[in-house]
């Protein structure tokens, strides 16, 4: 989310709950915007299976099923820079980027390896600058 918004630390459940869009407003009533990389991109393929147990391809049926009831996926963008600057301009937008891509544009509110960790200070020491 941006940098700018109020934000808190977010569990791997409310993280599954909004990119599956079954939560779609923040506390403060403003509508969540989830955004995802394409489909085939690696970083969207591990995000997918540790966020939502699934990998894109096996939530085609789901997202036909909740489009007949109202609900569009999150959109899909191309790249981590495109990801950093929808979530900086797009009110209640949230996405993920690679850890050492997150500046000062954006709030890191979890991160995930083979898990979700709710966080309000990443570590990014490993990160070359």
């Amino acid at each position: 989310m941006p940098a700018s918004a109020a934000h808190h630390p977010i569990d791997a459940s409310e993280l599954a709950a909004i990119y599956r869009r079954k939560r779609r407003f923040w506390p403060d009533g403003t509508a969540i915007e989830p955004v995802n990389l394409g489909a085939a991109d690696i970083r969207r393929r591990h995000f997918s299976r540790v966020v939502t147990g699934l990998l894109p391809e096996a939530m085609e049926d789901y997202w036909d099923e909740q489009y007949f009831q109202g609900i569009l996926p999150p959109r899909v963008l191309a790249s981590p820079e495109a990801v950093l600057r929808f979530v900086t301009d797009t009110r209640g937008a949230i996405g993920y980027v690679p850890l050492c891509s997150a500046d000062r544009r954006v709030a890191v509110i979890a991160v995930v390896t083979d898990t979700v960790t709710a966080t309000e200070t990443p570590n990014t020491a490993a990160c070359r600058h």
